[in-house]
């Protein structure tokens, strides 16, 4: 099989509906729900195989990505929660990080952009941009499809121009992967 072209507009919430997953991330505190469009661009991919396994490790080529989301709370409080992490940074860098996220993303519509590349069963995607109004994040992920396992790294800037507030690893299976955070320093 051999793909070419784009393919635009892609809600984001029936994608993960249709994929069978749930369309709420979080914890009872606080709980979101994706919604928005994606467009995939300059798509060259090729894959063979007779089972699902040959196929997805015999995808290989490139695209990009582009789109805009919004996490929308659906349960809990964004103000509570930006409020507790936001006490919590204070004595752990992961809070710290969590803070930033909730109060740079969550709310607000969010543009992504960036490439990615297939190969073997691995999704790479360098240097993708996740911009709201008052933060950016800068990713760098390798997902592998055959083994579900996720490397990422994750560069956060909350809008002080030159510098990173935050870095966060994300390694491990899909279903339960580690996350560490370490404070951030200038570019």
């Amino acid at each position: 099989m051999e793909v070419r072209g784009s393919v635009r507009d892609i809600d984001i919430s029936r994608t993960i509906a249709v994929a069978g997953g749930t369309n709420e991330f979080g914890a009872d505190q606080l709980a979101v729900a994706l919604e928005g469009r994606l467009s995939l661009e300059d798509l060259a991919l090729r894959a063979e195989g007779e089972t699902l396994d040959e196929f997805i490790a015999s995808v290989a080529g490139h695209g990009l990505s582009n789109g805009e989301v919004r996490a929308s709370v659906t349960r809990g409080s964004a103000s509570f929660a930006s409020f507790a992490t936001g006490v919590a940074s204070l004595f752990s860098t992961e809070m710290g990080f969590t803070s930033a996220v909730i109060d740079g993303f969550v709310g607000n519509w969010i543009a992504t952009r960036g490439g990615f590349d297939v190969a073997g069963g691995i999704v790479t995607f360098d240097e993708h941009t996740v911009r709201a109004p008052h933060a950016t994040a800068y990713v760098k992920s390798r997902f592998d499809l055959r083994q579900r396992a996720v490397d990422a790294l994750i560069a956060l800037d909350t809008g002080t121009p030159g510098s990173i507030d935050y870095f966060m690893s994300v390694r491990g299976p899909l279903e339960a992967p580690t996350l560490r955070a370490e404070p951030g320093r200038a570019r």
